[in-house]
């Protein structure tokens, strides 16, 4: 057992957490966040490769490690449970969560499809867990100071538009190749980066209407070679020489021709038309949300540490380049703590103590009700009824990404993705790569 490195903290209850999954993601970005945080402790990790899943305990005075879920989520000194793998394997391992009663956050995407989102929050709900996903955007400060400038009417007026542009080389092979694996994705970098810039537009303009939504999507880049030799998915002309064989592979359909390109169109539930368009197959390395209203604008990066550029009309003047202001909004710089999801953690650390808290409380006056009840015998139903009078108050979450909201981006995804998967994503859409809608 190693020592623990977490700093002491006057919380009143700790929360211990534990790790599934604790790849690159985790080393820097989010795993030292959950013992750098006041009332929070790291107690357990795990990883099916028992010398990499040793190592990160080693290198972060973790007590626990494990290779097997199962064998974390049985763990007593685990309250709750950070699931860091990918898409493709969120629901099942929420699933086990929600069985063994431990609250969960979870990256994101949610799941590789919006029904997997819902068959999630079923189980969390049943269980009357908390569940959140690690859309950490929202608790930036770079974000948060977007969202003030739109609760301020008066700097853009009324909003009248939205758009949404990433636009990033084509890339080949890498170590995180199962981001554009369907089966472990759920589809292309629409979902990994997408879905980033949709949650946001979630937070800042609440649920866009389903029925707005429109999109399409393709594959314009080079087909994935990576298909067996196997003639399955031919077009059934059994005369075709052996020798076409090498040929006609390149052409196969699999799981990992995923989209990489996608345009969108949607209307806010204010009415402001938006546009969103992500090219992964580009020669361009460029990406901003810009947000257009009558009076002025505001445009800025999501994923890179330029400064927020706000363009205003002047008081009484009509427009043209002498009759604005062009102002920069920066010191938001994303790498200021190499932690980046740290606020987000704080916040859903902070939740989890009250709701174990208050579990805790409802518990011990169920027992003392219970414990009264059996000296009265036949009197104690008045007694319990009056001691949990008020459990079911709920206090305001911290965390601002919880499975509801990442369920509606989940959905808007799935909107613009269903036409290249052939009309659904409710399904195993990965294993029928045959019948996707490729351009």
């Amino acid at each position: 057992m190693l020592p623990s490195s977490s700093p002491s903290t006057t919380a009143t209850t700790i929360i211990r957490w534990g790790i599934l999954g604790c790849g690159d993601v985790v080393e820097v970005k989010s795993g030292p966040a959950f013992y750098k945080i006041p009332g929070s402790r790291l107690v357990a990790v795990m990883r099916r490769n028992a010398a990499l899943a040793e190592s990160f305990a080693e290198r972060h005075h973790v007590p626990s490690f494990y290779t097997d879920a199962q064998h974390l989520l049985e763990d007593e000194e685990v309250d709750a449970v950070y699931i860091a793998t990918p898409p493709g394997n969120h629901k099942e391992l929420a699933l086990l969560c929600a069985a063994a009663g431990k609250p969960m956050l979870v990256e994101k995407p949610m799941a590789r499809s919006a029904v997997e989102c819902r068959q999630m929050i079923r189980g969390f709900g049943q269980a009357s867990l908390p569940l959140f996903v690690a859309y950490y955007r929202r608790h930036l400060p770079k974000f948060e100071a977007v969202h003030a400038l739109l609760k301020n009417g008066e700097k853009f007026g009324k909003i009248t538009e939205v758009r949404l542009f990433c636009s990033r080389l084509g890339k080949k092979g890498g170590k995180e190749e199962w981001r554009v694996e369907a089966e472990m994705a759920g589809g292309g970098l629409f979902l990994d980066l997408g879905s980033h810039m949709l949650d946001l537009v979630d937070w800042w303009f609440g649920p866009l209407p389903l029925a707005s939504v429109q999109g399409v999507a393709g594959r314009t880049g080079s087909k994935s070679s990576s298909s067996g030799s196997s003639s399955s998915n031919n077009s059934g002309d059994s005369s075709a020489p052996a020798s076409s064989s090498s040929s006609s592979a390149a052409e196969q359909k699999t799981a990992a021709d995923v989209e990489d390109q996608v345009r969108m169109v949607f209307k806010t539930k204010d009415g402001a038309l938006g546009m969103g368009t992500w090219n992964f197959a580009s020669s361009i390395e460029e990406e901003y949300i810009q947000i257009i209203g009558e009076k002025g604008h505001v445009k800025f990066s999501v994923f890179n540490n330029e400064p927020i550029i706000m363009t205003r009309r002047k008081e009484g003047e009509e427009g043209g380049e002498e009759g604005v202001v062009v102002e920069e909004i920066g010191g938001f710089d994303l790498n200021a703590s190499p932690h980046v999801h740290l606020p987000l953690i704080a916040a859903v650390t902070e939740d989890v103590r009250r709701w174990k808290e208050a579990k805790e409380a409802a518990a011990a006056a169920a027992a003392a009700a219970a414990a009264v009840a059996k000296e009265k015998a036949g009197g104690g139903g008045g007694i319990e009824k009056g001691r949990r009078e008020g459990e079911g108050e709920e206090e305001e979450l911290q965390c601002r990404s919880t499975g509801a909201s990442a369920l509606r981006t989940s959905e808007v995804m799935d909107k613009v993705l269903a036409a290249y998967y052939r009309g659904t994503r409710d399904d195993a859409f990965w294993t029928r790569p045959e019948t996707w809608n490729m351009m």
